[in-house]
């Protein structure tokens, strides 16, 4: 009886835990999107920020989409861990808890490999690939 109050006890610790991660998760990237969408402009006087055509705006950027899918993987999450089930093997698991787990697969986990293996691995070779001196007035250190 004793490891079953035990196990209970981890469960709801570890449930209250992964609830606080989902949420803070959630809400760090939903305020990085906005902040990032709202106030972050790219400067327009350097002829190597020219290329930054209005078109598709911030959209068009692997890193800025990354941080959507992670924001909605993150919510989807938090909206499982109140309706769904977290089990390892559930029977029938609900339909949130089937489109978390396909998001998980499909977009969240691939991307955000893709993206940051791929800035890591260009930033190591060469800064001014993924990051040029004359952003660093726009993102300071």
């Amino acid at each position: 009886m004793a490891s079953v109050r035990g196990n209970s006890v981890y469960q709801g610790v570890y449930g209250a835990l992964r609830t606080l991660l989902h949420l803070t998760a959630a809400v760090q990237f939903g305020y990085g999107i906005y902040y990032d969408y709202n106030y972050v402009q790219f400067p327009t006087s350097e002829p190597e920020m020219r290329i930054h055509h209005p078109w598709g705006g911030k959209f068009k950027y692997l890193t800025f989409l990354d941080a959507i899918i992670q924001a909605l993987y993150y919510i989807v999450s938090l909206v499982n861990d109140f309706v769904g089930t977290n089990e390892l093997t559930p029977k029938k698991p609900p339909a949130v808890r089937r489109f978390k787990d396909w998001l998980m697969a499909t977009l969240a986990f691939p991307v955000a490999i893709n993206v940051g293996v791929t800035f890591w691995t260009l930033y190591a070779i060469d800064r001014e690939l993924v990051f040029p001196k004359v952003l660093d007035p726009v993102f300071p250190r």
